[in-house]
């Protein structure tokens, strides 16, 4: 069964805080936020780990109006013997509420009745009394202080008070004007002492508002970008270049080789001439004889 809004019974309990005694009872957490921390036991491993990452963070949860209660099912003289044998326990500033009968341990739906052990729970309670949102978690495993502050910070309302006014992160809010209303009920419960409870403002409709109908916007210009990169070419030469460039051509050029006509040797023409009809007539006689 789920344990959201259900609202903390009447308790009366011992505490250890500050080097001393006190009782806490469900008048003190009435009015503001809070945390219930439970773990299974003093003189454990893992708890000493975890009250410590809480005892660093606790000035911050104090900031905001929210108050932190470690509960274990020990008596508020161990709790005192605890803090005096160890450095990192004196670390704590917030009360370490005693529970040796169970009675918290039970109202939270914590207890192990087999072992006489609370199990590792955190539980945040609004200033109604009232719880909001909790985790429990086996019991070898530490929790987070950093993420239970986000969730504590996470609520939509603050709690303002008199004498703080209202927390940084809900004057923020307040720059909202969903949240102006809010804020200022807020201040007022906290002028009167009062403890004021607004449920998260609704955003009006858009008629209510001022409709304003959407403005044309101008189309995108389209470039075309080239896939591939073209290459450039050369601008065209001016026709007097190109005249001149021709003519420097047409003058690198080789003029054309003529070879000279050879003299004909008339002489040597005429003798060879001779010869062959002397050769002739002599074949001719000596086939006569």
């Amino acid at each position: 069964m789920s344990l959201i809004n259900k609202e903390v019974s009447e308790f009366s309990v011992q505490a250890f805080q500050d080097n001393a005694f006190k009782t806490v009872t469900k008048a003190d957490i009435l009015g503001k936020w809070s945390v219930f921390f439970f773990y299974p036991a003093d003189f454990t491993f893992v708890c000493p780990t975890e009250l410590e990452d809480l005892a660093e963070k606790y000035e911050d949860f104090k900031s905001i109006g929210c108050e932190i209660y470690s509960v274990s099912c020990d008596s508020h003289f161990v709790h005192k013997a605890w803090h005096d044998a160890s450095k990192t326990i004196q670390k704590i500033k917030y009360p370490m509420l005693a529970d040796p009968t169970g009675a918290l341990a039970r109202d939270f739906d914590v207890m192990i009745e087999s072992e006489g052990m609370a199990e590792r729970g955190s539980f945040i309670v609004n200033p109604e009394g009232r719880i909001v949102a909790y985790e429990v978690i086996a019991g070898n495993v530490g929790r987070n202080a950093d993420e239970l502050f986000r969730r504590v910070t996470g609520m939509d309302v603050r709690v303002a008070s008199a004498e703080t006014g209202i927390a940084e992160e809900s004057k923020e809010k307040a720059a909202d004007p969903a949240y102006a209303t809010a804020v200022g009920i807020l201040l007022k419960g906290a002028e009167q002492g009062a403890c004021a409870f607004v449920e998260r403002p609704v955003a009006r409709p858009a008629e209510q508002q001022g409709f304003r109908p959407p403005q044309p916007q101008p189309a995108p210009e389209f470039r075309h970008t080239p896939r591939f990169q073209q290459p450039v070419q050369a601008p065209p030469a001016a026709p007097a270049a190109e005249e001149a460039e021709e003519d420097a051509a047409a003058e690198r050029e080789e003029a054309p080789v003529i070879e000279p006509k050879r003299k004909r040797d008339w002489g040597s023409i005429f003798q060879k001439t001779f010869d062959k009809i002397n050769k002739s007539f002599t074949a001719a006689e000596d086939e006569e004889i």
